[in-house]
């Protein structure tokens, strides 16, 4: 009798011993996001040989089993296809939410609602057509005057901070992409430190489990592209919109290999164009609600604007009024190269100096083209640092001196007391009229073809167009996602029944290993202790 059945016991104990842990390991982690189910690979032992052909003895002798390594089970094509409809959820959740904030802003129909409000106002005028003298017919008209002026005020006001929420000051915009950096250094120092214990020969199950979850958040953020650049060390290189954001080659760099998102202005730039139409992730989606809800302030500040227009050029008087920014001094605008990530998340180029009320401004202007359009939005930057909003006044290459310009919401004038005091009764009919004429240029061919009420409605009406898109998309990507996650659970998800009924399995085993070296020491004892 030799000692080879303890040792083919010992191993079985040791083995069984590894997969109960692997086991456990894997019922501890059940909700941990992220997690793929391991398991311990049980492989036999080799066997010992006898060379001889004419040897009576068998040929071989078995020398038992060992876990030869911890099996992750993981898919690399579901885990690509679950981060293309994270990411495609992203950015229609992106959207939804932002767009749901700006149907907010906007409710209709109510009976406060601006479209009321507007029916209410030019209600008011046909009262007063009856005796413009009465004074309560006067009030009723300023009353009136003055709830919708302050509706479309404040609607103004809040999609500006809408916007400025999504990319203005401390943006969701900057958010995301300071998250985005966030990852994409965990990924870096991930690769790292996976490399080292490929280096070593072993499995660095966990730490593979981290980074794909870092990637499938990344995926929600981003546009994401993950190649594997070292299958024998399992390291990947990370792109987000076609942008590096991780090498994983430069793991025995300073940097780890990772390349900061909108670090610079050419970053930023090439940031800013990959954006330009892309539907994935959070990110864009960001981007694309800012440039949305820029249009829908366009398109309330028109309104307000003929609004304005059509009164005033009635009453011949200042009725509604605007803020109004003086500009003076002409300074030519600069083409310089040094492009600034400001505070409301644009691409930003080109600069001229200005003065406003005696104080000097810098003004941006949004892209790289000059001269700015007409109506382009700037911002301008004063010497204390604080941003606000204006607007390009001149399509040329220089601000024009002394220029008084329109800009933000609409308010009661200064005039109107005077309008009403002198008002005839053939100018508030012709007012009460304005409802029913067109008085907005919609499409910007200079020629009135929408009226006010039509215009808000093409507003309201296209905002809950795109809100209603974004949920159809969002939804039926949700309904993709929920089966390629059934499919990518099957495989790497840990059942809690399979983990029970191996853990049974392995201790059955394992309680007969130990079974094995009892019996074996009892036949031990009684050949060295008992035969005499």
């Amino acid at each position: 009798m030799s000692f080879l059945g303890i040792e083919i016991a010992r191993r079985s104990l040791h083995g069984h011993q590894q997969a109960m842990n692997t086991t456990a390991h894997n019922i501890a982690n059940i909700n941990t996001p992220g997690y793929k189910r391991q398991e311990a690979v049980l492989q036999s032992t080799p066997a010992i040989a006898y060379p001889s052909v004419f040897s009576p003895r068998p040929g071989q002798l078995g020398t038992g089993m060992s876990a030869v390594e911890i099996k992750r089970y993981s898919d690399a094509y579901l885990d690509r296809q679950v981060r293309e409809a994270q990411s495609a959820i992203g950015y229609w959740s992106g959207v939804e939410t932002a767009l749901q904030r700006v149907e907010a802003v906007l409710p209709e129909p109510t009976d406060f609602g601006i479209q009321a409000l507007l029916g209410n106002f030019f209600s008011t005028w046909h009262y007063l057509v009856q005796d413009p003298a009465n004074p309560g017919s006067r009030s009723a008209v300023r009353g009136a005057a003055e709830t919708l002026a302050n509706s479309l005020s404040l609607a103004y006001y809040s999609l500006t901070n809408v916007r400025n929420d999504l990319i203005g000051g401390n943006d969701l915009f900057a958010q995301q992409v300071g998250r985005i950096n966030s990852i994409g250094r965990q990924i870096a120092e991930l690769n790292r430190e996976i490399a080292y214990q490929r280096t070593a020969g072993a499995n660095p199950n966990d730490l593979l489990n981290r980074r794909d979850y870092l990637l499938d958040e990344l995926s929600k953020l981003a546009d994401v592209s993950v190649t594997v650049t070292n299958a024998e060390l399992n390291l990947v290189s990370v792109s987000v919109y076609g942008l590096e954001l991780v090498n994983g080659d430069g793991y025995l760099a300073t940097d780890r290999g990772f390349t900061e998102l909108a670090a610079d202005h050419e970053s930023l730039q090439n940031l800013i164009e990959a954006l330009e139409g892309s539907t994935r992730g959070g990110l864009a989606g960001t981007f694309a609600v800012g440039a949305r809800v820029k249009e829908y302030l366009k398109q309330l500040e028109l309104l307000m604007l003929s609004l304005a227009n059509a009164v005033n050029g009635v009453l011949a008087l200042e009725f509604f009024a605007f803020n109004i920014e003086r500009v003076t001094g002409e300074t030519a605008a600069g083409g310089g190269t040094d492009a600034h990530r400001l505070a409301n998340g644009w691409l930003i180029a080109n600069t001229v100096t200005i003065t406003v009320d005696g104080n000097p401004f810098e003004v941006y202007f949004e892209g790289d083209e000059l001269p700015p359009g007409s109506g382009d939005w700037v911002l301008v930057d004063t010497i204390t640092g604080t941003l606000q909003f204006g607007r390009i006044i001149e399509g040329t290459e220089t601000i024009v001196a002394d220029y008084d310009y329109k800009t933000g919401p609409i308010s009661i004038g200064p005039e109107a007391e005077g309008a009403l005091a002198q008002v005839t009764a053939e100018q508030a009919w012709a007012v009460a009229q304005i409802r029913e004429q067109r008085v907005v240029d919609a499409d910007g061919d200079g020629e009135d073809d929408t009226t006010l009420d039509g215009y808000y409605q093409q507003l309201v009406t296209g905002i809950g167009a795109d809100l209603n898109a974004a949920q159809r998309g969002r939804d039926n990507v949700s309904a993709i996602l929920g089966q390629i996650e059934a499919l990518r659970e099957s495989v790497s998800g840990v059942n809690l029944d399979e983990e029970l009924t191996r853990m049974i399995q392995y201790q059955y085993g394992y309680q007969a290993a130990a079974r094995v070296i009892t019996v074996l020491d009892e036949l031990l004892d009684t050949l060295i202790n008992r035969m005499l």
